[in-house]
């Protein structure tokens, strides 16, 4: 990132590629992490990823991260009609790191 601009900016909940550097050489195959919320600061040299939450390899099964995510599902059509903004946006927050756990998940057993 040799030259990049200065840049703070958010990033939702998902999966982020990272490949392991050491003075501007790959040292490593790259990572996948999924992450929550969170933000990015770039200063030309150095990418930071500052998150809540961040996963390289979830611990629970498909099926369990399918089951968590039904009941966040459900979770948040309560929600709508019973509690406030905030209360849905940190459900559909977990609910987007889920995802991106159960997406991560696959991409490790096809690995």
């Amino acid at each position: 990132m040799d030259g990049h601009a200065p840049m703070v900016t958010s990033v939702k909940p998902g999966i982020i590629k990272l490949w392991p550097m050491e003075n501007h050489i790959k040292v490593g195959d790259e990572m996948f992490v999924s992450t929550s919320k969170g933000m990015v600061f770039i200063d030309g040299k150095i990418v930071r990823i500052v998150s809540a939450e961040a996963t390289l390899a979830p611990e629970q099964s498909e099926s369990e991260l399918l089951q968590n995510k039904r009941i966040l599902e459900d979770k948040i059509k309560r929600l709508k009609t019973e509690w406030s903004i905030e209360e849905i946006e940190k459900a559909l927050i977990k609910l987007e790191k889920t995802n991106a756990d159960i997406e991560l998940k696959k991409m490790l057993q096809t690995a």
